[in-house]
């Protein structure tokens, strides 16, 4: 988990100055029983719910750290419409999808009389339009060119974007080609590990208003014979940020915006940690 993560490396920082200066009476705060609650909307997905406790940076056992006994109920644009039901795995399930637009608040009732709530409005629509795509030759290097169009609504909106090359072996996604400029704004996250890059384009600069972008990629001895995998998304500040908290390396699960992992940041949730955050995606096949 995060913290344990965090705390740990301070303690080795710590120890490691130790033939330097003697270090005595030192406490270690670990911030360990804290309730957390995460939830990540996803369409296509019933939304699925975690509660649990932080864990301190000696605690190995992740079972304990799951909350099964909270009641966790769903508010639809301020009206409670769903009650989750414990699954067989660690997650709660809603019986319900995400909708369009929709403002969703996530309450959460722990034994003891702990209440978290975190809220999100689910994306009215992922208003990204592909308007041209071009291979470019650069002497012994090739680049992936996308033309976009954004009509970006109000708001603080992020932009996620994945290519990738459209065959099934293939599971690395291109990055970004560095002899094309990107556009302002955009950053490289890896959240996933080496290889499993996403480019973020932050839509502080043109707020509210239309943009056109173009995405370059380093395509440079890939096969493209049969074009490329587009996955394209929408996502509000909370999911973003969880992106970028998330430790390299962890998880993977084949879908670059699919992850959900029990880290500790400090998010959107009052009366404890976690995020509860709105993400809509979309998939294309392009043949340039």
């Amino acid at each position: 988990m995060f913290i344990r993560r965090l705390l740990l490396l301070s303690f080795i920082a710590l120890i490691s100055g130790s033939c330097i200066e003697k270090v005595t009476n030192i406490h270690l705060d670990e911030d360990a029983g804290v309730p957390v609650l995460f939830s990540a909307l996803r369409n296509g997905d019933t939304i699925r719910v975690f509660t649990g406790y932080t864990a301190g940076i000696f605690d190995y056992s992740p079972e304990e750290q799951v909350e099964r006994n909270a009641r966790v109920v769903l508010f639809r644009n301020g009206t409670p419409v769903d009650t989750a039901t414990p699954g067989q795995d660690n997650y709660s399930y809603f019986h319900t999808f995400p909708q369009a637009g929709t403002t969703y608040r996530i309450e959460a009732h722990f034994p003891g009389g702990k209440i978290l709530s975190g809220a999100t409005t689910f994306p009215a629509s992922l208003p990204v339009q592909l308007t041209g795509s071009e291979m470019l030759q650069l002497n012994d290097r090739k680049a992936f060119h996308l033309r976009l169009h954004i009509a970006d609504p109000a708001g603080t909106n992020y932009y996620l974007f994945v290519v990738r090359p459209n065959m099934d072996y293939w599971n690395d996604n291109l990055t970004e080609s560095s002899d094309f400029p990107t556009p302002p704004g955009t950053q490289i996250i890896e959240p996933y590990g080496w290889g499993h890059t996403i480019l973020a384009l932050s839509d502080r600069g043109f707020d509210g208003r239309e943009m056109d972008v173009n995405l370059y990629f380093d395509a440079t001895d890939i096969d493209d014979t049969n074009g490329f995998v587009f996955y394209q998304a929408i996502c509000d500040e909370a999911y973003y940020e969880y992106l970028k908290y998330l430790s390299t390396g962890d998880y993977y699960s084949g879908d670059p915006f699919g992850t959900m992992e029990h880290e500790n940041p400090h998010g959107n949730v009052d009366g404890g940690y976690g995020f509860v955050g709105s993400l809509l995606q979309r998939t294309d096949t392009i043949t340039p």
